[in-house]
């Protein structure tokens, strides 16, 4: 690694979001190499593409995590818009790491677990090397939070945020219904470990309450010894329902971020165009079986 020559530091304020691939050590200790190498490498292009067509950078890839910034302005408004595609991106992660390991071998449940806040007052601090190379990285107590929400017990759920993001979020843009958080309940022992004791910032955080990964899973998993074509009528129905819908939504980051990410999984590796088919061919039975359930009440 070549030396550092120069360091800039400046004060910015950011959406943060901090991901961890729970019980993925478990995983590496007791799977194949090749194995656990091919899903890291899935996850990296997933966090890859999914960040990048949400407008963000990431800033930090660790294998088994990955740290995600946003500008946060003085437009409250364009702030609200940003933390919704962002709440949309870390579920879009949760998702698509599910469907991406399902024909892998592995030994061991890994889940992603991720936490989201809003900092306004980060330190950047900006290395120069003497390769020519530059690398970030960001320093703010609210950062530590998201780390810190991220790395609950695994008996919390999979997306937790800050209270200042779900405010700022609430702000100006409509909301939908299903996008409901409640107040994260911790005990004694995870304020003392996780949060160092400070009840105040275990205290202001809350659940995000997505369908359970290991549901998601267990009906990708139905599905995969079904031929895919066979959705691939409704499929195209859907995605063209989603980008109808979404060209009227009051949040256009929403369309941007939905076309660019469609346009990554048409085009992009084998595995990442089966998990595409397999997301949306799994959206259509949660509507069938939504449909069944309707109809037998």
């Amino acid at each position: 690694m070549s030396k550092i020559i120069d360091i800039t530091t400046k004060k910015v304020s950011l959406i943060v979001l901090a991901g961890d691939l729970s019980k993925f050590s478990s995983a590496y200790a007791s799977g194949s190499a090749p194995v656990v190498e091919e899903f890291i490498r899935r996850f990296y292009i997933l966090c890859h593409y999914v960040i990048s067509a949400g407008s963000g950078r990431l800033v930090k890839f660790t294998g088994d995590g990955f740290f995600a910034v946003w500008p946060f302005s003085d437009d409250f408004r364009r702030n609200a818009k940003v933390c919704q595609m962002v709440e949309r991106l870390a579920i879009t992660l949760s998702d698509f790491v599910n469907l991406a390991r399902l024909d892998l071998k592995m030994n061991n449940e890994v889940f992603l677990k991720q936490g989201i806040a809003i900092e306004p007052n980060a330190l950047h601090i900006s290395y120069e090397r003497y390769s020519g190379a530059t690398e970030n990285d960001y320093i703010g107590k609210m950062i530590n939070c998201a780390f810190r929400i991220m790395s609950l017990p695994d008996s919390y759920p999979y997306i937790a945020a800050h209270k200042e993001f779900i405010e700022v979020m609430n702000m100006y843009v409509p909301r939908n219904s299903f996008n409901s958080y409640k107040k994260l309940e911790v005990d004694e022992d995870t304020i003392n470990h996780v949060f160092k004791g400070v009840r105040d910032e275990a205290d202001q955080n809350y659940a995000f309450n997505i369908l359970d990964p290991g549901r998601v899973r267990e009906l990708a998993q139905s599905l995969q010894d079904k031929d895919l074509s066979v959705y691939e009528a409704e499929i195209r129905k859907m995605v063209a329902s989603s980008y109808e819908n979404l060209k009227s939504h009051p949040n256009s980051l929403f369309l941007k971020f939905f076309t660019e990410f469609h346009k990554i999984c048409k085009t992009g590796p084998e595995w990442l165009r089966v998990s595409y088919m397999f997301n949306w061919a799994l959206l259509h039975r949660l509507g069938e079986m939504k449909t069944e359930l309707q109809a037998n009440k």
